[in-house]
């Protein structure tokens, strides 16, 4: 049934029968969607593109602070 429909007329029908459904993203889709951008699911850190901090806590929010080493590192 999905197979056959776009992702648009999948969810659309789905919603008519008052069903449960959510599209599957791809990384593209994470990176432009605004809900993902609003909850800073992904973070450009030293020009790259990653994800984010999963779990956020009031005493210890954390963050993504350095791309990682470069391919150099021992």
């Amino acid at each position: 049934f999905i197979g056959a429909r776009t992702r648009a007329e999948a969810v659309a029908a789905f919603e008519q029968a008052d069903a449960a459904i959510a599209p599957i993203h791809s990384m593209a889709d994470v990176a432009t969607d605004p809900h993902f951008l609003e909850r800073e699911s992904m973070v450009t850190v030293d020009g790259v593109g990653m994800p984010g901090v999963l779990a956020r806590f009031s005493k210890t929010p954390g963050a993504v602070r350095w791309a990682g080493r470069d391919g150099t590192a021992q």
